[in-house]
């Protein structure tokens, strides 16, 4: 199955939790929701984060390849890679 969204981190530390491709939005029958407004997020030890602002106190992760690169964050129980 292929990925429907996109995930941006940017620094300071602020996250998109999930934006609709535009081909998914383009060929869907009828207008998706909205894509939410990015979030600010609390860097917490063992590549822990807090959520601050709208979505306040969710709590995730995020995975690290071999190397030591950042290959996915837990978003509200889901595992959103980079690929």
């Amino acid at each position: 199955m292929g990925r429907a969204h996109d995930l941006d981190i940017k620094v300071p530390v602020e996250v998109c939790l999930s934006r609709i491709k535009p081909e998914i939005r383009a060929a869907a029958d009828k207008e998706p929701p909205p894509d939410p407004a990015p979030f600010e997020v609390g860097l917490l030890p063992r590549d822990e984060y807090i959520i601050t602002g709208e979505y306040a106190g969710q709590r995730g992760f995020f995975t690290r390849g071999a190397g030591g690169a950042v290959t996915g964050v837990d978003l509200a129980g889901r595992l959103a890679s980079r690929n």
